[in-house]
């Protein structure tokens, strides 16, 4: 008779990303990198990742489109860096490629932390989320 508790192991949710702009060119290999950095973070997130979760799309979009879904579903005028929806099983990130092109890897990163449940809605959260932040990002420079 086994007297430990065996810890079932949580399943990494797909990351599908999908390049729905054609405002600022990505290479091939730029979104290969971002999916595979997504991936890590999530992996190394996984005590922490909503159990519901089967899919996580990251829609890289232009102003235009985060404007709208700005104002749509939040109220407010103009572009964006990245907003984070979550659909029962389904979380989609939207990150504009146009707002900053040399930071969208971080704006993915920030709305995955957002559906993982990170905030920076009080400064307590903030400190805890921004180191998030920092350890990924070194983790995307390593990438190369």
């Amino acid at each position: 008779m086994t007297t430990t508790k065996q810890r079932k192991e949580k399943k990494v949710p797909n990351i599908v990303l999908i390049d729905a702009q054609d405002k600022i060119r990505l290479s091939d290999e730029y979104k290969n990198r971002l999916e595979t950095f997504l991936r890590e973070v999530l992996s190394r997130e996984r005590d922490v990742m909503p159990d519901r979760l089967s899919d996580i799309n990251v829609v890289i979009v232009d102003n235009s489109y985060i404007s709208d879904l700005n104002e749509r579903y939040l109220g407010r005028q103009g572009p964006t860096d990245v907003l984070s929806f979550e659909l029962d099983d389904v979380a989609e990130i939207y990150v504009s490629a146009e707002y900053d092109p040399e930071s969208i890897h971080h704006f993915a990163l920030h709305g995955l932390l957002h559906v993982l449940g990170y905030d920076h809605k009080i400064e307590s959260d903030a400190k805890v989320m921004r180191l998030k932040e920092e350890e990924y990002l070194k983790l995307w420079n390593n990438l190369r």
